[in-house]
């Protein structure tokens, strides 16, 4: 074909730009580089045999892929970006190596504050004085102090049976009282002072002087008294007890916070690094995790070829294969053998 029938616009329209992108994924040069480039340009124009022209828009737009992909490579020891990255990158392999040395360590000491939480006794539950002794109490310090108050307080109350339901209500309600500012009391033996401690006492031996005088009011023979001296005994021991009892709830207590306080101190201090732990792995993670991308962008800029001369004229030929190739279909059109692809 004549020179005339050369497109100029095609010189501009088949020249490809390389990608900006510094990061951009990395192939072979042999597949960043397509054949279709220079097949586009003979087959636009027509060509059946190649043209000075053609062949120099091959060879500059090859020159300038060339020094693109030359200029990417990694070489820190020519350029201070590059340099500079390899320095962050041996700062990080310093990096990892420290967090590396403080993971093992943190390993250590949770393992050694597990075995420590490990050793201490289980303290169990709470300890508490049963519902049942409670209830029982109260029953016999009610009915024991109910017919006095009966004679004594209700007996103004004419109908016998809301007399007894008065008396009974007014027993339970003492008895419940002793019982529970006893066991209250016991329960906070940090919080309360040595005396306020023994409420519970004072209020029992309150309500037994209380029912020994309502009785002394009313014995009239021996029987009377010894019946009073029963009563106020069985009222004494129930009130007792249950100081007893409350007492030694404190002792409990304090056995049991003390086991508790060493098992939470334990138990924080295992927590605490396992906290350190996780955040000296969370650091390694992310130093980790710039170490790899180094890499990988080291391994993506890597030069495909020895020389820059090497790397064009890879291009050149790569874009040379693909403009014979659009020629050849440029003849098989024009002999018919080809057909044009709609």
């Amino acid at each position: 074909m004549s020179k005339e029938n050369h497109d100029p616009k095609v010189e501009t329209a088949t020249v490809t730009k390389p990608q900006d992108e510094s990061r951009r994924p990395r192939r072979p040069i042999i597949e960043v580089v397509p054949e279709e480039d220079g097949e586009r340009l003979a087959l636009e124009s027509g060509v059946t045999e190649p043209l000075p022209e053609h062949l120099e828009i091959i060879t500059r737009s090859s020159g300038a892929l060339g020094d693109e992909e030359w200029e990417r490579r990694w070489d820190p020891e020519h350029k201070p970006s590059d340099a500079m990255l390899a320095q962050e990158h041996e700062a990080n392999l310093q990096r990892r190596a420290e967090f590396e040395k403080q993971i093992r360590q943190r390993r250590a000491e949770h393992r050694e504050s597990e075995d420590a939480l490990a050793a201490v006794p289980a303290g169990g539950p709470k300890p508490s004085v049963h519902w049942l002794f409670q209830l029982v109490v109260t029953a016999i310090i009610a009915i024991s102090i109910a017919p006095t108050l009966r004679e004594d307080l209700f007996a103004a109350i004419e109908d016998n049976f809301w007399g007894w339901v008065a008396a009974l209500s007014v027993g339970v309600a003492l008895a419940l009282t002793v019982v529970t500012v006893a066991l209250w009391a016991h329960r906070k033996p940090n919080d309360l002072p040595p005396f306020m401690r023994r409420m519970g006492l004072f209020a029992g031996l309150l309500m037994v002087a209380g029912c020994v005088l309502l009785r002394l009011r009313s014995i009239e023979s021996a029987g009377d008294a010894l019946w009073a001296l029963a009563l106020m005994a069985i009222e004494l021991a129930a009130v007792l007890f249950v100081e007893f009892q409350a007492a030694k709830l404190e002792g409990a207590l304090k056995e049991w916070e003390t086991g508790k306080s060493v098992e939470d101190g334990k138990a924080r201090l295992r927590d605490a690094a396992l906290a350190e732990l996780g955040r000296q792995l969370a650091l390694c993670d992310e130093v980790q995790r710039k170490l790899d991308e180094h890499i990988r962008d080291i391994a993506d800029r890597q030069p495909r070829f020895a020389s820059r001369e090497e790397t064009i004229a890879a291009i050149t030929n790569r874009k040379l294969n693909g403009y014979h190739t659009g020629i050849a279909k440029n003849r098989g059109f024009l002999l018919g053998t080809v057909r044009r692809s709609r």
